[in-house]
């Protein structure tokens, strides 16, 4: 729950913001999930999806060309590309993407995703971090629950 931030502007705009951080991967006997759960403590991975409905209940989704997240030192970090990312990271990506789209239909499709590089954020560390957004700033305090 603490990783969706949702963002009700008006009965027929609202955004959300998915930090996809290593605590909601579950940690299994079998370690099933130990590159996925490491893979989310190198990277910050985040999901922004702005909506509007209309009158008729369609929804339209607001492109986002680019995303920054602004460090509580003051600076910000700037997106990779997914040309430097390691081929497990991409694929692991594209992964998420895809069940995303499958699981929350045209809400999932919706979702634009931005890879950031972990080494000043962490999820079980004290800490906080933003998602300057359309004139909000979407606020990730840590150590999230479910750091051991």
């Amino acid at each position: 729950d603490y990783a969706v931030i949702l963002d009700q502007r008006s009965a027929t705009e609202f955004v959300s913001v998915l930090w996809l951080a290593a605590p909601i991967v579950p940690e299994t006997a079998e370690n099933e999930y130990e590159e996925t759960r490491q893979m989310l403590d190198d990277y910050v991975v985040v999901g922004i999806v702005h909506v509007e409905v209309s009158e008729l209940g369609q929804m339209s989704f607001r492109p986002v060309p680019r995303l920054n997240l602004k460090l509580a030192e003051g600076h910000f970090l700037g997106p990779l590309d997914t040309s430097v990312l390691p081929p497990h990271v991409v694929g692991s990506l594209n992964a998420a993407q895809t069940a995303f789209a499958q699981l929350l239909g045209p809400m999932g499709q919706g979702t634009h995703w931005f890879v950031f590089d972990g080494a000043e954020v962490s999820s079980c560390e004290p800490g906080e971090f933003w998602v300057p957004y359309d004139g909000e700033d979407y606020n990730y305090r840590t150590p999230i629950p479910g750091c051991s």
